[in-house]
């Protein structure tokens, strides 16, 4: 496997290019006084324990402040600020702190969707070049992939412009790691692999728990037109349909809990060959895009499936995935360890902006004719598992209903009068497991 489980580096040298034009105007995260942490922490611990556990803590925080331990932990934290004059001295341990050593499902705890509001109907119904039956889902599908990728390529190139919240430039960091991004589950922490860019092209496609690796790039090295990318995800519907359902294919393994995922793929890898081949494509795939089988009637049901669907036609490990129904309505499910839910909105943002803007496939330089295009085909790879190591049973959306029964859910449309997106976020505590049985 070509992934390395190293640091990442979130240093950002200087740079004349629009990307970083603001970034090394930014003001760099302080270090807190010591006496100021521990106040804090006593505030924070405060609601959550009787009198006599607070008391206790008090003298612990109290014996801790005059132990020389404090200062001395307080001297390494301000060196390591020092020593990260680019960066932030916590985003590493943010990170794996707060997701990257969580044992827990990603799907239901971590990940979060967006849902777009409706397509115009002259996308859904453009008829593809040489005439025929238009295909609402392979053309809304197109369309966002063609404005996904323009958007990377502005990344590679440096030229999108940076973040601002008022009059404040925004960290851009993160960007570069948004496509060509995997979600690794290793023990006893998991890491992201990002791939290069300029060498991993393709694309992954998922229908019915399979998986298609689809290169976007034709010979010459030239973008396929939308016109070209539908017209090959039509083909990508044909063959999985006539294949029919995968069953609880490798996508299914991405909700297990981070411990029995990893061994399952350590397994998988260790097999080698097919296997091995499959996994490097899902993961430095730049993007995922899933062609769900069913459509939901109400806002409800598309809700579930943008987050979640039937368990098997996700890989839910992938930073960037979007979901797009028969009907042509579509939405967005990003995997949260290193990207934040800004960064995407951004890129959704600027994907529904550019489809309203001009919702058409057309392009002056599309051909009229296609020369052969060629997928690759992954079927889920075998899955050498004993009686010891069961594959997980999916009953998702009956643990989403006993989540929602006991928590409550929220919603909040985001965004702009065209091309907004609706975002629907669940409360942080939500306890039942996520459908997981053996």
């Amino acid at each position: 496997m070509s992934f390395q489980p190293d640091k990442k580096d979130w240093s950002v040298p200087a740079s004349p290019k629009a990307l970083w034009k603001h970034q090394h105007t930014l003001p760099r995260l302080p270090v807190p006084d010591l006496g100021q942490t521990l106040v804090r922490y006593l505030q924070s611990v405060r609601p959550l324990v009787t009198d006599e556990q607070f008391a206790r803590t008090v003298k612990a925080v109290s014996d801790f402040a005059v132990s020389g331990q404090g200062e001395e932990l307080q001297r390494r934290l301000k060196k390591r600020a020092e020593e990260k004059q680019h960066t932030s001295w916590l985003v590493e341990w943010w990170n794996q702190i707060a997701y990257l050593t969580d044992r827990g499902p990603v799907v239901f705890y971590v990940s979060y969707f967006f849902g777009f509001k409706p397509f115009p109907s002259s996308l859904l119904r453009e008829p593809p070049i040489g005439g025929g039956t238009a295909n609402a889902q392979c053309n809304v599908a197109a369309a966002i992939v063609e404005h996904a990728l323009n958007f990377k390529q502005m990344l590679q190139d440096e030229t999108c412009s940076p973040d601002f919240v008022g009059k404040s430039a925004q960290c851009m960091a993160v960007y570069p790691l948004l496509f060509n991004a995997c979600r690794i589950p290793t023990l006893p922490s998991d890491v992201v692999a990002t791939y290069n860019p300029h060498t991993h092209s393709h694309i992954l496609v998922a229908r019915r728990g399979r998986f298609f690796r689809l290169e976007v790039l034709d010979a010459a090295g030239r973008r396929l037109s939308p016109q070209a990318l539908a017209h090959q995800l039509k083909r990508v519907i044909e063959e999985a349909d006539r294949q029919g359902p995968a069953g609880c294919g490798i996508g299914a393994l991405t909700s297990w809990g981070r411990d029995e995922w990893a061994r399952a793929r350590r397994l998988l890898a260790a097999r080698g060959g097919a296997n091995e081949e499959a996994l490097e494509a899902i993961q430095s795939a730049s993007l995922v895009v899933c062609l769900d089988h069913d459509a939901g009637p109400d806002v409800s049901t598309r809700a579930r499936q943008y987050w979640h669907g039937d368990g098997t036609n996700r890989f839910y490990d992938k930073t960037l995935q979007w979901i797009v129904l028969p009907d042509g309505r579509a939405g967005f499910l990003g995997e949260h360890a290193i990207s934040d839910g800004g960064p995407c909105l951004r890129v959704n943002q600027y994907i529904l902006q550019s489809i309203f803007k001009k919702p058409s496939l057309s392009s002056s330089s599309s051909p009229s004719s296609f020369p052969p295009l060629h997928f690759r085909h992954y079927i889920p790879p075998p899955f050498p598992f004993s009686s010891h190591h069961p594959l997980p049973h999916l009953d998702l959306a009956s643990s989403l209903r006993r989540a929602e029964r006991r928590e409550g859910r929220g919603a909040e449309r985001v965004g702009g009068e065209r091309g907004s997106a609706v975002c629907l976020r669940l409360p942080s505590k939500i306890h039942d497991k996520a459908g997981l049985k053996k």
